[in-house]
């Protein structure tokens, strides 16, 4: 599970990435980031940031995240950067059955969600409430919620430095003797038995060759859950 986190200093507030969500918490309060489209706000959030926070007028780079319209991260990667913006889209391949086989799919790792860094000094966020493909610019109440810069850099750390996409190891997460498929590479096609992990980024599985079970390692992100016969 990729699961990263950091906190922004001088605010109080901290931030947490997995797959599955983003996850924003300062002081007691909460503010989590899920993929269905949609954001939510803890009940205290409006009374504790009712206020807006001051903004040194120097030159600052910071980070905030950008929500879309539904199957628009590109759309609206592309306008923000057309007016200088830096953005930051994290896509996660993910192996998906074809006619022809596996095959895989690029999507967004947090569906409808992007990064976007502005220096505060010389830059607004005013013109990106307005930008095609952009919903709104996330919230804390009625502050604007700051990510902090090292959980930007831990999502591009583990990105595939070739291609900038992500692999999740979910086969890592399976229990010992879960049935298994090997969707791509020279094994592709063999079912087998999950053993253990090995190292960071590869498995264990006992394959059944030439009539006797036998102990391979693999690239964790070639292993899907399956069914053995």
């Amino acid at each position: 599970m990729l699961r990263v986190a950091g906190s922004v200093p001088g605010t109080g507030t901290r931030c947490e990435a997995t797959p599955a969500s983003l996850r924003f918490q300062r002081h007691a309060a909460s503010l989590t980031l899920g993929t269905k489209g949609a954001y939510t706000e803890s009940c205290s959030l409006r009374e504790r940031w009712a206020g807006t926070h001051a903004v040194s007028l120097k030159a600052m780079l910071r980070w905030y995240l950008i929500h879309t319209k539904p199957r628009s991260e590109t759309i609206a990667q592309t306008n923000l950067e057309r007016q200088g913006y830096e953005v930051y889209y994290p896509r996660l391949a993910q192996p998906v059955r074809r006619k022809r086989g596996w095959q895989a799919r690029v999507a967004a790792l947090f569906p409808r969600y992007l990064f976007m860094r502005i220096d505060v000094g010389s830059q607004t966020l005013s013109p990106v409430l307005s930008t095609s493909g952009v919903a709104t610019v996330v919230r804390f109440g009625a502050e604007f919620a700051v990510v902090p810069d090292q959980v930007v850099c831990e999502l591009r750390s583990h990105a595939d430095p070739a291609s900038g996409l992500h692999h999740l190891k979910g086969a890592t997460q399976l229990a010992r003797g879960s049935a298994v498929k090997i969707v791509a590479g020279a094994l592709d096609g063999l079912e087998g038995i999950f053993e253990r992990v090995v190292g960071c980024d590869r498995i264990v599985l006992l394959l059944t060759l030439l009539g006797r079970a036998t102990p391979v390692q693999v690239p964790a992100d070639l292993v899907l859950p399956g069914q053995v016969a």
